[in-house]
């Protein structure tokens, strides 16, 4: 992640530790994406095996990792951070 935003300059560490707060987040998100594929893999499979929902929930979800981090990250900083994006400023 830049230190500062390359357009308007804003600093994207506004505090030290300031992201730790995004670990929870990051952990709604995770939730939510485990939650989704559990309930769309029971409702599309006949029957699916427990190796099944844990391969097929599990294995995105550590994928989504990359994705996950940088989503919560941004989601923090815009809840507690003050940031608003307005396109106008550029």
């Amino acid at each position: 992640m830049h230190e500062n935003c390359p357009n308007c300059g804003q600093s994207f560490y506004p505090e030290p530790g300031f992201y730790f707060g995004a670990a929870y987040i990051s952990y709604a998100v995770n939730v939510a994406i485990i939650v989704t594929l559990f309930v769309a893999m029971n409702t599309l499979m006949a029957k699916p095996t427990l190796t099944q929902l844990l391969v097929g929930t599990i294995v995105p979800a550590i994928l989504m990792v990359p994705v996950n981090f940088r989503v919560s990250r941004v989601v923090f900083l815009h809840l507690f951070g003050g940031v608003d994006y307005n396109p106008e400023k550029q």
